[in-house]
Formats: C-alpha cells, sequence, structure tokens
C-alpha cells in the first residue's frame, strides 16, 4: 500500500481519528490539563487550538477520501500530496502540533565535524519536511519566546473567534502551547533541546 488509493484512505482514517481524539481534549480540557499536571492552565484557550486542528484534520480528512473515489485503478496521487498528508495526518495524532526542527538542522549543519555531502543532505531534509507543512496549507508558524517554534495545525484565529463570541474571552490562543509537551514528547532539558527538535514529526 503505496501511493495508492488505499494509501490515501488509511491517511484520511488517521486524520479522522486524530480529528476525533482532538475534539475529546478540547471538550473536556480542564480535566486533560489536569491529568498531565496542568491545572492552572486555562482550559477554553487550550481548546481553542485542540478546536482548531480537529476542525482543519478533518476536513483534510474528507479531501483525502473524495481524491482516494476519484482515483481510477492504476492511478497514484503526487508524492507531495503524500508527503503533506503525512504530516497533517502526523500532527493530528501528537496534540495538533508538530515541533519546528531547524534549530537543530542548522546546528547539526553548521558543526565542524560535519561534512558538506552531510550538511547538504540535513538541509534538504529540513527543507523537504518544510516544504511539505507549507504545502498542505493547514499550518500557522509560532515562534514565541521561551518556547521551541513549532507548527500549530488549523486557524486558531478562526476557533478563537468561535470562543470570543461564546465567552468574550479575548485571551492569546497560544498562551498555553507548552502544555501540549507531554502529549508530543518530553520537555526537554536545555542539552537536549535541540535532539527534541530532531524529531520525525518534524
Amino acid at each position: 500500500m503505496y501511493r495508492n488509493r488505499e494509501h490515501l484512505a488509511a491517511l484520511a482514517d488517521r486524520c479522522a481519528a486524530g480529528a476525533d481524539q482532538l475534539t475529546y481534549e478540547a471538550e473536556h480540557a480542564a480535566a486533560v490539563l489536569a491529568d498531565r499536571g496542568y491545572p492552572d492552565a486555562d482550559p477554553k484557550q487550550w481548546a481553542v487550538r485542540k478546536q482548531a486542528a480537529a476542525a482543519a484534520a478533518r476536513q483534510y480528512a474528507e479531501g483525502l477520501r473524495a481524491e482516494a473515489a476519484s482515483l481510477g485503478h492504476g492511478d497514484r496521487p503526487s508524492e507531495e500530496r503524500i508527503r503533506q498528508a503525512e504530516k497533517v495526518a502526523h500532527a493530528a495524532e501528537l496534540g495538533g502540533i508538530l515541533i519546528d526542527g531547524r534549530r537543530l538542522a542548522e546546528a547539526s549543519a553548521d558543526s565542524p565535524w560535519t561534512s558538506p555531502e552531510v550538511r547538504q543532505a540535513v538541509m534538504d531534509h529540513y527543507h523537504a519536511e518544510r516544504d511539505a507543512v507549507e504545502g498542505s496549507g493547514l499550518f500557522e508558524h509560532v515562534a514565541e519566546q521561551g518556547q521551541v517554534p513549532f507548527w500549530q495545525l488549523g486557524r486558531t484565529e478562526q476557533a478563537q473567534d468561535t470562543i470570543e463570541q461564546n465567552s468574550g474571552d479575548t485571551t492569546e490562543p497560544h498562551a498555553n502551547a507548552v502544555v501540549d509537551a507531554p502529549a508530543a514528547q518530553p520537555c526537554p532539558a536545555p542539552q537536549a533541546q535541540a535532539r527534541a527538535e530532531d524529531a520525525d514529526e518534524f
């Protein structure tokens, strides 16, 4: 199963399953945050990002299924489409975020022990991963002081508008971004932070 209708359908299933989990977390934000050791975090704003990611993943799953249904026998989706879909599915499974591995890629490339060939391969890989994320059109890049940069699945401004209409709350939607770290990977110690950014999820 690779680059065919079944591949697209499987990716759609992963996106949809991730969306269901994200929706659950949004609807039970306070309990989930407490279980993860963040009882003082704002559940409303945490739920904003979960809702945004769930909506994006669910809509993307529908598009994948429609494309799979339109393919004839022997037709194949593009490699670019598969790479983008893998990123969306992976983000949906990891709490709606993907760590941006640029820091580690640049550190590896700049190392005096890195050969020119390896340096080029490292940066080519990073750029391919970044292009897949950006090419999907579903991610926001978030780089806030004191946090490892990451890609947020979904448009938080749209979800934030819904929250504001319901509650009048205008808190920044990324205020609790750090609490997602346990969902994807443990928060690294400073000396291990670069290694944490070199995750397959980008």
